[in-house]
């Protein structure tokens, strides 16, 4: 009986058309639930660690001017303009307008070439410039990944974190275990909606006439989303397992 009701929820769900579906707050890019998550997340991770003999903001932030962002300029331009050749400053603006995941991306990597528009990024930030590598060599483009885009960047901030702990002795073994679980955490809930996400794309191949409507957890309202991720895993429990144990396998 359960699971008949949790499939009747998910085939109205299907058949809500884009005005039915709630308007004010629409999860887009980073704003889905596995970024907006793994941000707040993050942020927590840094508020709830002891700030008595250290600020670790301040750690990250010294850190990475120990990088040097000015060396950093050419390697982000070269990638800026791989990502976005396309665009000039005006389709810049236009693209990043009603995208904040994105704007932030294009600001860090590449916001010093346009300071007309980004005109608090002086210089391009050594971690966005670190994971636009990555994006490179997978060729993956940025546009359309920018929650994957952002939650690397922030595990690569954690793990400032963790050696700030380590260089200036102020973490105990509890305070970095506060971190790693902090991680752990990130990883479970972005492997939770990588399984919805997989089992939601099952359901509308095997049975397009039911679930064929069924929209994805990015281009959702915060309702929306909170009811794929309570009753997708419920009519699909063996997939969504199996999906879910994969992407931590993946990230391991």
């Amino acid at each position: 009986m359960k699971k008949l009701l949790t499939e009747e929820r998910l085939c109205e769900l299907a058949g809500l058309t884009e005005q039915d579906r709630p308007g004010d707050t629409v999860f887009v890019s980073r704003s889905g639930q596995k970024a907006a998550i793994a941000r707040r997340q993050a942020k927590q991770a840094r508020s709830d660690l002891p700030t008595q003999k250290v600020d670790m903001d301040v750690v990250i932030q010294k850190q990475i001017e120990e990088m040097n962002p000015a060396m950093y300029r050419p390697e982000a331009e070269r990638l800026f303009d791989k990502f976005f050749e396309e665009y000039d400053n005006i389709g810049i603006e236009r693209l990043v307008k009603y995208n904040d995941e994105l704007e932030e991306i294009v600001s860090k990597l590449g916001g010093f070439l346009m300071p007309d528009l980004f005109r608090y990024d002086r210089q391009p930030s050594p971690i966005f410039v670190k994971v636009a590598q990555e994006f490179e060599k997978a060729n993956r483009p940025i546009i359309d990944n920018e929650d994957e885009f952002l939650t690397r960047v922030e595990e690569k901030v954690l793990d400032l974190a963790r050696r700030g702990f380590a260089q200036t002795g102020a973490g105990s073994d509890e305070d970095v275990a506060a971190v790693d679980k902090q991680n752990l955490e990130q990883a479970q809930e972005a492997a939770r909606v990588f399984a919805v996400d997989q089992v939601v794309k099952v359901l509308k191949k095997e049975d397009p006439e039911r679930y064929g409507g069924l929209p994805s957890i990015k281009d959702s309202s915060a309702e929306i989303v909170a009811q794929l991720m309570r009753d997708v895993p419920r009519v699909k429990p063996k997939l969504f397992k199996q999906a879910y144990n994969y992407y931590l396998k993946q990230k391991a």
